[in-house]
């Protein structure tokens, strides 16, 4: 493909430069790529030069049509940005409503949380006895193993190995208390917020 090359002109003028690419010997070329310098004049040609590419642009067809034009690459930031927060806002609003259907009052807010809480609080409860019988029973196995004849190496594998188990489950079941602590916390928050946000909403409506 040729290269039309660079032609500088006046926005009144544009027609009759795409004018002439139409009657010119290289109106071959499938598309007419017009943007602005610089110096604010407006430069046509078949390919848009790397220093302009991130300003805004139009495209024309070989018969002059208007085909798209072209925003500045800040602009089409912008608008991802205004779509992304017109999107945070509409997930807000339903979150909103949502929140407005579930609860008549924060009381029964408060409620939902407490029973959500001792929900964990009772898993919890059960992981700690868990927790307890295993430490007792590692206890016993150490209390064994001391004992244990030194001769009898297949045994004192065999307590080993059942002391390690009993030291892994130990520490998976602390981890796992911990993570339903978190969650618990999280779940406080969550609801304050909501308390918080509920309040705000029925004073507005």
């Amino acid at each position: 493909m040729k290269n039309m090359g660079l032609i500088k002109l006046n926005s009144l003028k544009l027609l009759m430069i795409i004018f002439l690419f139409i009657m010119s010997p290289v109106s071959t070329i499938a598309n007419i790529k017009c943007w602005t310098n610089e110096q604010d004049i407006k430069e046509c040609g078949d390919r848009i030069p790397a220093k302009y590419a991130q300003g805004a642009s139009e495209e024309f067809s070989d018969s002059g049509v208007l085909l798209k034009k072209n925003p500045k690459a800040k602009e089409i930031d912008q608008i991802n940005q205004d779509q992304k927060k017109a999107s945070l806002q509409a997930n807000r609003e339903k979150a909103d409503q949502l929140l407005l259907n579930m609860f008549s009052n924060v009381t029964e807010i408060e409620s939902a949380r407490d029973k959500k809480i001792e929900q964990i609080n009772q898993e919890i409860k059960l992981i700690e006895s868990r927790v307890q019988k295993l430490l007792e029973n590692q206890t016993k196995i150490r209390s064994v193993l001391e004992k244990a004849n030194p001769n009898n190496q297949g045994r004192i594998k065999r307590l080993e190995n059942d002391l390690l188990t009993t030291e892994n489950q130990i520490e998976q079941s602390n981890q796992f208390i911990k993570e339903k602590e978190k969650h618990r916390t999280t779940i406080s928050d969550k609801y304050a917020k909501d308390s918080k946000r509920f309040i705000k909403l029925k004073a507005i409506r």
